[in-house]
């Protein structure tokens, strides 16, 4: 029955792989808060699964940079994901 916003941002490095992860926890008002364990290593597996993530190019150089993914949660459904 938990709803609000969990938010996994992380890196993706030169090579196209994904580390540094960090979680952000919010109600739906945006106020933090923490959500149940078992809920957040759940999504946290199913964020860290996903294995094909392209590196940037900038100057014909490949760069790291951060990304998020944000799950809306209503009533412990996914509503929504977020880029």
């Amino acid at each position: 029955n938990e709803s609000g916003y969990l938010t996994f941002r992380f890196v993706v490095n030169c090579e196209g792989k994904a580390g540094r992860y960090m979680v952000i926890q919010n109600d739906l008002d945006f106020r933090p808060k923490e959500f149940d364990e078992e809920l957040r290593s759940h999504l946290f597996a199913i964020t860290q699964g996903l294995k094909e993530w392209r590196p940037v190019i900038l100057e014909n150089e490949p760069r790291d940079y951060y990304m998020y993914i944000t799950y809306k949660l209503l009533d412990g459904k996914i509503i929504e994901i977020l880029p």
